[in-house]
């Protein structure tokens, strides 16, 4: 297989993103939807772009706290340093819509 043919846009990830953050209530039920996004997130390739995983993981962080938390609990190690990083939500906000406009 071509591996160009896995190869994204970091702005239709970011969009798929947000898409994810309209749809999903702050629920349990919901951890798998977001788990599965930041596993398929962190395996994607993009065309010559830095992927803005502190920056979905610090949103995430402050807009879904209760997924947010149950996801903490998990005992995967890549789960583990992911909920780990943190920066100023305002400016992680403020980069992913400058990646989508």
């Amino acid at each position: 297989m071509n591996s160009k043919a896995y190869k994204v846009h970091i702005r239709d990830l970011v969009k798929d993103f947000f898409v994810l953050l309209e749809n999903y209530t702050d629920h349990p039920q919901n951890l798998f939807v977001f788990t599965s996004f930041l596993k398929g997130f962190l395996r994607k390739k993009a065309f010559g772009e830095t992927t803005p995983t502190i920056e979905v993981v610090t949103v995430l962080k402050h807009e879904k706290p209760v997924i947010f938390y149950h996801m903490r609990k998990q005992t995967e190690d890549w789960i583990y340093i992911l909920t780990r990083i943190d920066m100023d939500v305002e400016e992680a906000k403020q980069k992913l819509l400058h990646i989508v406009k």
